[in-house]
């Protein structure tokens, strides 16, 4: 059965199926991994303390995706009633480790990711009034899994201009369906329209924006600078203090260190099957 939710992990066919779907854009950079090593290390960590068998994360790439899929799995549903209500510090660094963040600076525009709600384009009309740039970004149409009557990026936009930002200062890219198709068709959309900014502000919410500056890295095929911005979380059980206290926020959470893993894996993949 198809996912109806980001709680879920998708199945292998259902991968495949969601590629199709995106933007046919492929990567540029497979390395974003192998450049950040210590992106599992809390995790590995947390796994140890917990009995978790981790050796998954680091030979992803000569496994096949079933038996990677199973591991992964097996590991998740061990630390998941582990760490239930747990106020381990060390899941705090698991945390930290998603919600990457640099010093904020002037950029060429303000990239914000699809969401059903308004956090992220609320913060990114904040950036724009203190003048951290002077064009924002939107991209989405909603997740694959749910029905949209109205494009996340129209909806978005909207806000946006009702805050007083002026519609000459928004481009909007209304059809991708996942994080890694926001940038794959937002860079099309650039491309089109010869856009080719060397920074961005891009913002989400935090425990996303690791993937999220990982898929900017992968896609872009100039040198960029991405300097990631996290919105507020929408409840508490997906904030850093919080995100143990219920079976929703740990498998949010920990699903992102699978599609770090997942997402690199299909790319690598997809290469392979184009060559053959």
């Amino acid at each position: 059965m198809p996912r109806t939710s980001n709680t879920e992990l998708p199945s292998e066919s259902e991968l495949w199926d969601i590629l199709a779907k995106e933007s046919q854009r492929t990567a540029v950079h497979h390395d974003y991994l192998k450049l950040h090593p210590d992106v599992f290390t809390s995790f590995k960590e947390l796994c140890h303390k917990y009995g978790a068998e981790h050796s998954w994360v680091d030979i992803y790439e000569q496994i096949d995706i079933t038996e990677l899929d199973a591991r992964l799995r097996a590991c998740f549903n061990k630390l998941e009633v582990s760490i239930l209500s747990q106020t381990d510090p060390l899941c705090e660094s698991v945390y930290d480790s998603l919600a990457v963040s640099k010093a904020l600076g002037k950029a060429d525009a303000i990239f914000v990711f699809g969401s059903p709600n308004d956090l992220r384009i609320r913060k990114a009309v904040e950036l724009y009034k203190d003048k951290f740039a002077n064009k924002i970004v939107i991209s989405g149409h909603g997740p694959f899994y749910a029905s949209h009557t109205q494009s996340e990026a129209e909806r978005m936009a909207k806000v946006a201009t009702d805050e007083g930002v002026p519609r000459s200062a928004l481009l909007l890219e209304p059809e991708a369906i996942t994080i890694p198709d926001n940038v794959k068709r937002t860079l099309d959309l650039f491309e089109k329209i010869e856009f080719k900014p060397a920074r961005l502000l891009i913002v989400a919410s935090p425990f996303v924006l690791r993937r999220c500056e990982m898929d900017w890295y992968r896609f872009t095929p100039w040198n960029i600078e991405t300097i990631p911005v996290a919105s507020d979380s929408m409840s508490y059980d997906l904030t850093r203090e919080g995100w143990t206290t219920t079976f929703r926020g740990i498998r949010v959470v920990l699903n992102e260190y699978a599609k770090l893993i997942f997402e690199t894996k299909m790319e690598l993949l997809r290469g392979e099957r184009n060559k053959a």
